[in-house]
């Protein structure tokens, strides 16, 4: 038994606190997104991030052109089909894509190199094209051809960690001076209260970005900088009408956005927290009562969350992550995060796999000392457990009180799989489907193990079932997840298609 419930009423159950994460024995459940640099990144390197705990690859369209965005797609994909070549159990990936939305970024930077802007300078922010790969430290292009109309003077901007404030407007230009000084990069984003005033959610780009997501058949889209309902929607009808089937993610950024949260949330698939965005709009004492808000609003709603930015960002040029980064991840896991997305550090770290490696060690550590029950009580206070819900809810609860070591559930659509991870569960949800893409979309849920089961369906419908859990049960022996004399619990349907999962039984592991 490689773990047990715990029924003590506090939110952490410390007896494992000394453990290493060897004798933990505990399988990560929490996601770990890795941005992905479309220019740079190999098949090879890809395999690496992926070994050392990438669940999800994503890509930020507002980087780079479309052949690179192509091009990356690509090498995920070759490398997920290499590792399952080699591999003896089933390993997938996703991939998620950010939309430029309501994006400012700057241009690119002479030689590509970074710029270090000096505190007291004089910085030029031009809409002038002749500039948009000739960046400096005196006059930089910005992509926003409405900045003259929404600046007035005194306007704080932000680019990367540098702050600059606006003195006059010329006429294709916004003169600064900065600030605090700091190094940026090409193509960083600039941000700024009531910049976003006359910016469109989608534009041409946006169209452009989705219909090639489309194509490619990424398993979802991140909305970026999420205003309201309409922003998801809009996107979401798109996708259905370019003849799509993805998730879709709305990126909290802002403050109009934290304070739609709750109607997004009825129509986003789940919630990804920015939180360095955040804090330009929100004193940085507030920051953390956002994230609280956010990952609360998903709690109720049975959302995913996502935690993003500013993430072991110190490792970006560190070998070692500074203490309070890990308290942040791990205390992020102790709330219920779904998943951490790493940004910078993966994307122009040189410290790409240490750090991916550090992430998943931090949640391996979280998992092992939260109460999961006290998180399944509080979660089941918010959800009615209506037909749809009550197998997933019987499922977990089963799963606390026979200290089951694994969830397998046999799927066809992954909705079950969905729903049992919205209660927190203890242990993996070792979700066996034969649809590619619902492998691959189930990879953003808290706990689940997606497995692509590849022979055809049987005659017989029962027996198909048994040779399904049974495969099932040898996916936990390979992981460790279980050992001999160990309780599995198996949830099935009764016929085939979807709505049909209402039989469930636990067996031991012989």
């Amino acid at each position: 038994m490689l773990w047990q419930s715990s029924s003590t009423p506090d939110f952490m159950d410390n007896r494992d606190i000394v453990l290493s994460i060897d004798e933990l024995q505990v399988p990560r459940l929490s996601k770990i997104i890795c941005t992905i640099n479309s220019r740079t990144a190999t098949v090879e390197e890809i395999e690496k991030m992926i070994q050392a705990g990438m669940d999800i690859a994503r890509l930020n369209f507002a980087y780079d052109e479309a052949e690179h965005h192509l091009q990356a797609i690509a090498n995920i994909r070759k490398a997920v089909k290499n590792i399952q070549s080699t591999s003896e159990t089933h390993v997938d990936v996703a991939i998620a894509v950010d939309t430029k939305g309501p994006e400012i970024r700057i241009g690119k930077l002479e030689g590509g190199a970074q710029v270090t802007l000096i505190e007291g300078k004089t910085l030029r922010l031009t809409i002038d094209q002749a500039y948009i790969n000739k960046g400096n430290s005196s006059v930089i292009f910005i992509d926003y051809e409405d900045i003259l109309e929404v600046s007035t003077p005194g306007m704080k901007f932000y680019i990367s960690s540098a702050i600059l404030t606006l003195d006059w407007i010329e006429e294709n230009d916004i003169l600064c001076t900065v600030l605090q000084g700091g190094v940026i990069s090409s193509y960083d984003e600039v941000t700024g209260e009531g910049i976003f005033k006359l910016k469109t959610e989608l534009s041409a780009i946006d169209l452009s970005h989705i219909e090639m997501a489309v194509q490619e058949h990424v398993d979802c889209l991140c909305v970026t900088h999420t205003m309201s309902q309409d922003s998801v929607l809009k996107v979401k009808h798109l996708i259905k009408d370019c003849g799509g089937d993805m998730l879709v993610f709305a990126k909290i950024q802002n403050k109009i956005g934290l304070m739609n949260v709750k109607e997004i949330l009825n129509v986003a698939d789940g919630l990804i927290v920015c939180r360095q965005h955040l804090g330009i709009e929100f004193p940085s004492e507030k920051v953390f009562s956002c994230q609280k808000l956010v990952l609360a609003r998903c709690k109720e709603a049975g959302k995913p969350c996502m935690v993003s930015n500013s993430t072991l960002l110190s490792m970006v040029d560190e070998t070692v992550a500074t203490y309070a980064e890990c308290f942040d991840i791990g205390n992020s896991v102790l709330d219920g995060v779904d998943g951490l997305l790493l940004a910078k550090v993966t994307a122009i770290g040189s410290h790409c796999l240490e750090s991916i490696k550090k992430t998943a060690d931090l949640c391996q550590e979280a998992e092992g000392v939260v109460n999961h029950k006290l998180m399944f009580d509080a979660v089941s206070k918010f959800h009615v457990i209506d037909p749809a819900r009550s197998m997933a809810f019987t499922a977990v609860t089963s799963a606390f009180k026979t200290n089951a070591q694994a969830i397998i559930v046999i799927s066809t659509s992954g909705n079950t799989a969905k729903r049992m991870s919205v209660y927190h569960p203890p242990c993996p949800i070792v979700a066996i489907t034969r649809r590619v893409l619902d492998s691959r979309q189930l990879c953003f849920y808290r706990a689940v193990f997606p497995v692509l089961y590849r022979k055809p369906l049987e005659n017989d419908w029962e027996e198909d079932i048994q040779e399904r859990w049974k495969f099932g049960v040898e996916y936990c022996k390979q992981m460790k997840f279980v050992e001999l004399g160990d309780s599995v619990i198996v949830v099935t349907g009764w016929k085939i298609g979807t709505t049909h999962t209402n039989s469930m039984k636990i067996v031991t592991v012989n």
